[in-house]
């Protein structure tokens, strides 16, 4: 039986390839234009107090900046708002179920006994 003494260097061992695409673009269309200023106010500065330009962990008053947001990336407003108030509902999502409680379709049942 025949050994081989043979050494492989690191370098030789792996492949490292660069890609280039154009991601702004794409992350404008999927989360919203002003994405990267929702970032900051619900990661950044949400707990940061008010008086260092942050939002003291108050809901109003980040909605209040949100506000002057054109596009907010509303995914990681909702994630905020779950981590917060577990499983409660918004005020507008209150409202919407209310609606949708007045435009129930009609039972099968009410068809039936005619």
């Amino acid at each position: 039986m025949t050994t081989f003494n043979k050494t492989v260097t690191f370098e030789e061992c792996i492949t490292i390839r660069y890609y280039e695409y154009e991601r702004s673009e794409e992350d404008e269309d999927k989360k919203g234009k002003d994405w990267q200023r929702t970032v900051d106010l619900t990661c950044r500065e949400f707990k940061l107090s008010i008086e260092k330009g942050g939002c003291g962990g108050n809901w109003n008053v980040l909605e209040n900046k949100l506000d002057e947001l054109e596009e907010p990336y509303w995914l990681l407003i909702g994630q905020l708002w779950q981590r917060l108030y577990r499983g409660a509902k918004r005020i507008e999502e209150e409202d919407s179920s209310d609606e949708e409680d007045d435009c129930e379709k009609p039972s099968a049942d009410k068809d039936n006994n005619k």
